[in-house]
């Protein structure tokens, strides 16, 4: 399959009838054909989540229609949602401090072409990793980071961040807590590698309340 010629919706809203059937029948109508699937309701929340890769034409499609149109299906569930096309790469900033063990295996991976993805930049706390970034010609930005200056360096990392039309955030043992203003700026847009499983290994949340300089 041509990944030129696939679209991904994310889509979540509260659960009601019919949210299925609407959504794929728009993918019909639109002459898309589903490749893959996966839905999930949370009873507690009353909740529903879906994720849908279709294949289209892409010589009869004009995209940004496409995601007008759908829009307009999206505001009838008051539903949060995205649509991506994954011939356009998502622009990626990985937030590191002296830890090199994920930092490597992403900056490898991505070297072997495994990931679809531009990483524009890596931010750190700390200097160290420097020369691996500069090993993989990435581009490496440090910002020392105290009690006093935190705010004032997150928003200089903002800053950053926009003029560099960042799409997505990748904590890879970021041993730094965001503050809720930062986390607001780039909310559903963050992903952190934790390394180890939870709930199993929760007293990990409880030292990183703590950890100020890592």
């Amino acid at each position: 399959m041509d990944k030129n010629n696939i679209a991904v919706l994310l889509l979540s809203c509260k659960d009601q009838k019919g949210l299925v059937y609407k959504i794929t029948n728009f993918i019909y109508e639109a002459e898309g054909n589903i490749i893959d699937l996966d839905e999930h309701v949370d009873p507690a929340e009353h909740m529903f989540f879906v994720r849908v890769a279709w294949s289209f034409n892409d010589e009869t499609t004009n995209r940004d229609l496409l995601k007008e149109q759908f829009g307009s299906l999206a505001n009838q569930f008051n539903a949060d949602w995205q649509i991506s096309f994954e011939d356009e790469k998502q622009n990626v900033a990985i937030f590191v401090s002296k830890y090199d063990h994920c930092l490597q295996e992403i900056l490898w991976r991505n070297s072997l072409k495994e990931f679809n993805i531009n990483i524009k930049m890596v931010v750190s706390n700390h200097e160290e990793l420097k020369p691996l970034c500069e090993h993989y010609s990435i581009p490496f930005y440090y910002f020392e980071i105290t009690v006093d200056s935190k705010t004032e360096v997150e928003n200089k990392e903002i800053d950053l961040l926009k003029n560099n039309s960042i799409d997505i955030i990748v904590l890879a043992r970021y041993m730094q807590i965001l503050s809720p203003n930062f986390v607001k700026e780039y909310e559903n847009r963050i992903i952190n590698i934790h390394h180890s499983f939870l709930p199993a290994f929760v007293e990990g949340i409880h030292i990183n309340k703590h950890i100020k300089e890592a």
